[in-house]
Order: structure tokens, then C-alpha cells, then sequence
């Protein structure tokens, strides 16, 4: 972790959840590599909670906890341990993080937290951005928003907010059940309605599923029992999702064809032909990845939209697709994860013809590359071929001429290659190489 980050205090609420709690708790250590004190409040469990909360708390996968003398369930929970983190040694940080005990983040890079931390700086207005679970509902989701308004409420998963909101606010209510509403409530009175889900940040809610949310069989007296949702994990299981970024890549119920159909719909956007036994396929370096793997022998750089097979294995591979073997699971458009100046090359094959905002996006990777940095471009050349732009998710058409006057007008960078791939006749693949200029 970098030290000069402030850590962000996350706060999980957990009442007799210990299985549910103790792979959270894990999760949340082994997948969050951005600064962060993790504070359990107990709302009075009588299970094996206090005793694996010491445990935990002695190995270090906790900062602290706190035991509470009775359960006066989540939104109490979470007011507790706000004020208790305010009268601690450092205080409260700029941002808290609420959550539960059954909800797995994602294994990202960057982590899950710091692209939280990205998302609230960048909508400063929102009271509060959670994470997505499986399943939502009564939610207008548009794949190609980052967010998802969520103003009617918004639950405490892994949900992000400004400590000097929470101080206005001055507690989190005193709803038994869910606080969500009561927390948009909240916001809403200091003048902060916006709430919003990330619509691309996932986290795996494990205590949906079983029946009675990991109690024993026949318990019910628990502030967030529901009887006509005891057997909802049952009767309308969760998708199958993928273990590493929770995105659900298989339905198991009619009842999720709707938020399924949108996101393959958002995979179809960008290219994606969505068939399983070729989508990512690791395979062979075509000629035009041969070409571009001469520029990343040095340094530190990005293979764009690498999919199953990068140029070069000293490439740091970002791709959005969820199957891509790319470290970094993101948007190519916004490299906001790395500052200016910072990388030696930028490489991308088949990419750049399947984006949007073609002047905005090359502005972007250039950002990033330090001076005499390196950008190569491989496109099939849609100046010779122009039925290129009826391919699939094709948005522009791109070929030497074009690219000359982007790279190097636009850019205003040094051209030092600009040619067709050689030994390639007949596939039309334009490619370019060029400097930044100092």
C-alpha cells in the first residue's frame, strides 16, 4: 500500500453472520490494496462472531471492533461506529466506506477501493456511490453511464461517502431493516440527492442465496428478516458470475434477461462478436502484433484492448472485456489510473477503429506517455477497404492518411513509421509509430 495515501475507514455492520463474516473479512484483505482501516461493529451477536473478530483482529486482517451491548440494527450499527472512529486516534478520514457482512469485492487492479475513491472524486456531488451486486431492481441502467442513479435509496455496499456529509447528516437513522432509505433520506436533507450504483464495479453477495441469510434453520428474529424473501435464493438464484470481477456472465432465472441483455449489449458496442469458444481465445501473434511487439521491449507500457493474446509479455494488458487476460479490467478511453508523463509505449491492434471520441481518446493515451514515448497503432486500413466500418462495432474508419493527420497534426507527435504491415497483402493493416515530442 502506498503510505502517503490516506487510509479510508470502511465500517461493516454484522449481527450472528460469522461463516458469511470471516470470508468478507478475507476477501476484503486480499483484494483491496489501496489504503484502508477496516472497523467491525457487532451488533450483539451470540454465534462465533466475538471470538473470530479477536481472531481476526490478532492476525490482522482487522484494524479494530467494536462490541455493542444490543442490536439496534444496521443504521444504528453504522452510526456507532462512525462516532466511535471520531473519538479514535487519527479521526475519521475524508471518505468512509459502509458496509455488510456477506458481500465479496472485486479482484481488480487498481482495486475495487481506489477506483471507488476515483468515482467520488470525480462526482463530488453525489452523497453516496456503492458497488453493484448481482441483481438490482427499480433501476434505470445504462451500460454506458459509469453510474446508476440509485436516488430512492442506496444500500450500504461497499457504499462511499464524504465524512463531512455523514457529520451533517448526523446519523444514519434508525431504520430495524435496510438503511438505504433512510440513508437517501439523510442525503437528501443536507442537499446531496444524488446517489448512485457504479455500474461497473461488482461485488458478489454471498448471503443472498442461502436460505435465512446464514442463520440457523427456523430463525427469523433478525433486523433484516423478510418472509417473503426467506426462499428468493431458491426459488430465483443470482447469476453465475466471474470469481474474479463478479460480473455475471450466466443467468439462472428469466427474472435477470433484462440487466443480462444489457450487458451483452454493451460487449456488442464495442466489438465484442459475445460467441464463448472465441471471445478473448488466446492465439498467435498476428503479423501486425509482431510489429508492435518491437516497441515494447523497454520500460513500462500498455497493450490496449490486448483481448486473449498480448504483444508482448512486458505490456501491462487493459481490455474492459471481463474474459480478456488483461491485468487491468477498464475502459481503454480513460487511463486515469496512471499519471502524465509516466509510461515508455502505448501499443494497441484492432482497437482504436471500435472507439468513440477518436481525437479525445488519442489526447488521453497521450497524456500518459512521458516525452520520446512511444504510441503504435495497428488498424485495418479502412481507406483501401472502406466496408471495414460495417464491421462489427466499428465507429470510424482509419487508415494511413487519416492517422498521419491525427498522430501528427493533431498530436502533434514525431512520425517515425507509417506503412502498411508487411507480409500482410491483402488484409489492408495500416500501421503507425510515433514520439512524443519533448
Amino acid at each position: 500500500m502506498n503510505e502517503k495515501l490516506e487510509p479510508v475507514n470502511i465500517i461493516l455492520v454484522t449481527f450472528n453472520r460469522s461463516v458469511f463474516l470471516e470470508k468478507t473479512i478475507k476477501a476484503i484483505y486480499e483484494r483491496t490494496k489501496y489504503p484502508y482501516k477496516l472497523w467491525v461493529i457487532d451488533n450483539a451477536s451470540t454465534d462465533e462472531t466475538p471470538h473470530l473478530l479477536k481472531k481476526m483482529k490478532l492476525h490482522g486482517f482487522i484494524f479494530d471492533y467494536i462490541s455493542l451491548p444490543k442490536n439496534g440494527g444496521e443504521a444504528s450499527g453504522l452510526t456507532e461506529g462512525f462516532n466511535y472512529i471520531k473519538k479514535s486516534k487519527g479521526g475519521v478520514s475524508k471518505y468512509i466506506v459502509c458496509t455488510q457482512d456477506d458481500l465479496i469485492p472485486p479482484s481488480l487492479q487498481p482495486c475495487w477501493l481506489e477506483r471507488l475513491v476515483h468515482l467520488a472524486e470525480k462526482y463530488p456531488d453525489y452523497g453516496g456511490i456503492a458497488l453493484r451486486i448481482q441483481r438490482i431492481r427499480h433501476r434505470e441502467v445504462d451500460e454506458q453511464n459509469e453510474l446508476i442513479p440509485s436516488s430512492s435509496g442506496l444500500p450500504a455496499v461497499f457504499r462511499i461517502s464524504r465524512s463531512e456529509d455523514i457529520e451533517l447528516m448526523g446519523n444514519f437513522g434508525s431504520a430495524l431493516h435496510w438503511e438505504g432509505v433512510s440513508f437517501s433520506v439523510k442525503m437528501k436533507s443536507i442537499k446531496k440527492p444524488l446517489l448512485a450504483m457504479a455500474t461497473h464495479l461488482y461485488c458478489d453477495h454471498i448471503g443472498f442465496m442461502p436460505q435465512n441469510r446464514g442463520f440457523v434453520e427456523g430463525f427469523t428474529n433478525y433486523h433484516t428478516y423478510s418472509p417473503e424473501r426467506d426462499k428468493q435464493g431458491e426459488d430465483q438464484p443470482y447469476p453465475d458470475i466471474d470469481p474474479i470481477t463478479n460480473i455475471p456472465i450466466k443467468i439462472n432465472t428469466p427474472r435477470d434477461d433484462s440487466e443480462q441483455r444489457k450487458r451483452e449489449e454493451y460487449q456488442r458496442y464495442w466489438g465484442y462478436d459475445g460467441r464463448e469458444d472465441k471471445r478473448c481465445r488466446p492465439h498467435r501473434l498476428t503479423e501486425e502484433q509482431k510489429e508492435l511487439s518491437k516497441y515494447c521491449e523497454e520500460g513500462v507500457g500498455l497493450d490496449l484492448g490486448c483481448g486473449g493474446t498480448k504483444c508482448n509479455p512486458n505490456c501491462i494488458g487493459v481490455d474492459i472485456d471481463v474474459q480478456s487476460i488483461a491485468e487491468i479490467k477498464s475502459d481503454v478511453c480513460d487511463l486515469w489510473m496512471f499519471e502524465d508523463n509516466k509510461l515508455d509505449f502505448i501499443v494497441n491492434a484492432h482497437l482504436l477503429e471500435h472507439l468513440p471520441n477518436t481525437i479525445e481518446v488519442l489526447k488521453e493515451w497521450k497524456r500518459v506517455l512521458k516525452p520520446d514515448g512511444i504510441l503504435a497503432i495497428a488498424v485495418p486500413d479502412g481507406e483501401l477497404k472502406p466496408k471495414y466500418i460495417i464491421k462489427n462495432g466499428h465507429k470510424v474508419n482509419l487508415g494511413l492518411k487519416t492517422l498521419r493527420l491525427l498522430i501528427g497534426n493533431v498530436l502533434n507527435m514525431k512520425i517515425i513509421r507509417l506503412e502498411q504491415v508487411p507480409k500482410s497483402p491483402g488484409k489492408f493493416v495500416a500501421l503507425i509509430v510515433a514520439k512524443k515530442i519533448k
